[in-house]
C-alpha cells in the first residue's frame, strides 16, 4: 500500500517537472520577439506564464504541493503497517455488520 502511494507521488513529481519544463520563461515565450511586449497579468502588469498565471503564483503552488507531499510521506512512515491493516479490517467488519 505504501509502495503504491510512493510510486504515485514520484509519478506526480515527474509530471510537475515535465509541465514546468514545458512552460515558456521570459525570452523563450513565443510573444517575446523584438518590439512585442510580453503578456502581463491583470494585477500590476506582472508577467504571466503559459496558462495566464503569474510565475510567482506557479512557484507558490509548486511549493505548497511539495510541502503536502512531504507531509504525506511523513505520515505514511509514522503509521506502522500492522496498525493500518488492523484499522482497515475493523472498517470492513463494521461495514459488514452494521445494518443497511
Amino acid at each position: 500500500m505504501a509502495a503504491d502511494l510512493m510510486s504515485e507521488i514520484d509519478a506526480l513529481r515527474n509530471q510537475i517537472d515535465a509541465l514546468t519544463k514545458q512552460m515558456p520563461k521570459g525570452s523563450e515565450s513565443p510573444a517575446a520577439s523584438p518590439g512585442v511586449d510580453a503578456p502581463t497579468g491583470a494585477v500590476g502588469g506582472a508577467p504571466t506564464g503559459a496558462f495566464g498565471l503569474e510565475t510567482e503564483t506557479v512557484d507558490k503552488i509548486k511549493e505548497q504541493f511539495e510541502g503536502f507531499v512531504e507531509l504525506l510521506e511523513k505520515q505514511l512512515q509514522d503509521v506502522p503497517a500492522g496498525t493500518a491493516i488492523a484499522i482497515f479490517a475493523l472498517g470492513v467488519l463494521l461495514g459488514r455488520l452494521l445494518p443497511r
